[in-house]
């Protein structure tokens, strides 16, 4: 909210979780840190299936491999969602952190 030329901050009610949409994905799915070289690699190939194969975002010949990896990978915290009955990597995530010697390059938006 704006008064004036100040930026007043909203109070906002606190999000109430439905225990039981909650209960029923931790009961189906795992959320664990990729820090392991087979999770990692785990999540590179979703991220090709995703960007490569389904979307076409990415060109399958630059990833010869079969995994979608960039120049952030190497300081991002990557964390994938597995299906508990397949022990299936169905979904994943990257924090990507930033670079402390070209903080203007960090980020892929900056590009």
């Amino acid at each position: 909210m704006i008064l004036g030329n100040k930026i007043k901050p909203e109070r906002r009610e606190p999000m109430m979780i439905n225990s039981a949409l909650s209960d029923n994905f931790n009961h189906r799915f795992a959320v664990v840190t990729a820090d392991t070289l087979a999770l990692q690699k785990q999540a590179y190939r979703l991220r090709y299936q995703v960007y490569c194969i389904e979307n076409r975002f990415e060109n399958t010949l630059d990833h010869p491999l079969e995994q979608e990896i960039d120049e952030f990978d190497a300081r991002s915290v990557h964390s994938v969602v597995i299906d508990r009955p397949s022990q299936t990597v169905t979904g994943t995530v990257r924090l990507i952190l930033p670079n402390p010697t070209a903080i203007e390059k960090s980020f892929p938006i900056q590009k």
